[in-house]
């Protein structure tokens, strides 16, 4: 199992466009989401923080930030409570809805394999905020040589099913082995969540623990020192 982001995509995102609802200020949105996100350790969050400052807004220190398990960011921005994550998040656990005038530019986000971050403060959701990653050059090759090794590749992502998809396809995995919407709670070898969604567990790899072509028993990359297997130079 491949995890998506960082292993597969280069893990490096950044922001292609934000959409704020009728009504909403491009800077305000920008000022708070990415003051919120300036304190995400994320790569969606730190991709939110840099746009905001390349675009010269001045990002301020967050009181009672916290992160909710892969969902989304929470925290107070010069006395405003700032929510960023994602539209089912928000619905579930803040009972917020979506300004109909944002749906169009989020679904055709994820129609091109794009994530959507919503932002909201104050109980009401502001803008959404598209944001995207790419995909590494060696990722294709390694997923061929997975195949000839006599594994069956599977992509794991916390990313919209359409995102995944995107990616899926252009590394060459099949539709029916990508494994969406498997938050990172989920994603512990000991959680059968998204193992019986996958069908298997045989492999797993993460770009912080293996480099290309990645194929490790679980048992065996977890403990073992980093040297203690011969391996090519990460690309």
């Amino acid at each position: 199992m491949l995890d998506k982001t960082g292993t597969v995509t280069t893990g490096r995102m950044g922001v292609i466009g934000v959409h704020p609802a009728d009504g909403e200020s491009l800077e305000e949105v920008l000022a708070l989401a990415g003051s919120l996100e300036d304190a995400s350790e994320h790569p969606i969050g730190r991709a939110v923080a840099d746009h905001a400052r390349a675009t010269g807004q001045h990002l301020v220190p967050v009181h009672d930030f916290a992160a909710h398990g892969g969902n989304g960011v929470s925290g107070v921005v010069e006395g405003r409570a700032v929510l960023a994550g994602r539209r089912s998040w928000l619905a579930a656990e803040w009972a917020l809805t979506v300004p109909a005038d944002l749906l169009e530019a989020a679904e055709r986000a994820e129609a091109e394999g794009r994530t959507p971050v919503w932002v909201a403060w104050d109980g009401q959701v502001r803008a959404v905020v598209v944001v995207a990653d790419t995909i590494k050059d060696t990722s294709a090759q390694a997923i061929t040589e997975l195949r000839q090794l006599g594994l069956r590749p599977v992509l794991l992502t916390g990313d919209n099913t359409r995102a995944a998809q995107a990616v899926a396809h252009a590394v060459g995995i099949a539709p029916g082995d990508v494994v969406a919407r498997c938050y990172r709670p989920a994603r512990s070898p000991r959680s059968s969540a998204c193992r019986t969604r996958a069908r298997s567990w045989r492999w797993s790899a993460t770009a912080s623990t293996t480099p290309p072509p990645w194929p490790r028993p679980t048992w065996d990359w977890r403990w073992a020192r980093a040297p203690t297997w011969p391996s090519r130079p990460p690309t």
